[in-house]
């Protein structure tokens, strides 16, 4: 069943305990925006998403980099400012591609919080029955 059909099947009782269930389950746009413009180099927005496996794979570069960058700085300043542009220039436009990525992929997880909570309030009702 999809989720308006659910709903024309629930009681107005029912639909409130789905909305306040949602509304304290739901990810927030504007943290996942404002994660992303602030800590989006470390990956802190996919954390928030769930997409923990890229976020890790974020900081791990993003460390990498200030690492490198600092050792060749330290030999050479030039050198240290020329890494830093090769290195971090990948994990810019991650980051660019990730400001343009995340709107839908908070609505899709958040698409999925409303139809597991809907199908278990509709789970309940049946047992009930």
């Amino acid at each position: 069943m999809n989720t308006m059909e659910i709903k024309s099947n629930l009681t107005t009782q029912e639909l409130l305990i789905v909305n306040s269930e949602f509304e304290k389950r739901k990810k927030s746009m504007a943290i996942a925006y404002i994660l992303c413009v602030f800590l989006g180099l470390v990956g802190a927005h996919r954390f928030y998403t769930g997409n923990v496996g890229s976020a890790i794979a974020m900081l791990v570069c993003f460390v990498g980099a200030c690492f490198i960058e600092l050792i060749a700085g330290l030999i050479l300043p030039i050198i240290g400012f020329f890494f830093g542009v090769i290195f971090f220039s990948p994990l810019f436009i991650w980051f660019i591609i990730d400001l343009v990525w995340l709107h839908g992929r908070v609505n899709e997880i958040n698409i999925g919080i409303e139809k597991e909570i809907l199908q278990h309030v509709y789970n309940q009702r049946a047992q009930m029955m």
